[in-house]
């Protein structure tokens, strides 16, 4: 399993297994963008960049990896939509090594707060709330 897909197993793992935050999440958590008719608020989550550590000899000894985790709803929902950023960016934050399927995730911490708004053809204006959290991943 790549470091890339490690990352959004203990991201979606972490996020899901949380009653309270999927009470409040309606449309659930997806990768990328949710399907035409999801329900709002929901959870988006996408992988945006990474780089290697590795040693003078090129092998990789860690992997670091940017990814966009977002909550998004009707702009004229936001107090929700904020609510459910606030709850996962909360079970994000790692500062420890937690042991995964195929390696180690050494931290997870926020490097940037996001938001935005957009307005699709449907003409309804959503909110994106969120940040770009950055995971350490070992490889085993």
């Amino acid at each position: 399993m790549s470091e890339v897909v490690m990352g959004l197993a203990w991201i979606y793992n972490k996020l899901t297994s949380n009653a309270p935050l999927m009470t409040n999440a309606l449309g659930g958590v997806h990768r990328g963008s949710a399907p035409v008719g999801t329900a709002t608020p929901f959870i988006s989550v996408a992988h945006q960049a990474g780089s290697d550590t590795t040693t003078i000899n090129g092998v990789r000894v860690l992997t670091h990896i940017l990814y966009l985790v977002k909550a998004v709803g009707p702009a004229k929902d936001i107090v929700a939509v904020d609510n459910v950023a606030g709850e996962f960016d909360d079970l994000l934050f790692l500062n420890t090594v937690v042991t995964v399927s195929g390696g180690y995730i050494h931290s997870s911490v926020r490097e940037q707060p996001i938001m935005y708004d957009e307005t699709p053809a449907a003409g309804i204006k959503y909110t994106h709330i969120g940040g770009l959290y950055r995971l350490i991943i070992e490889k085993s």
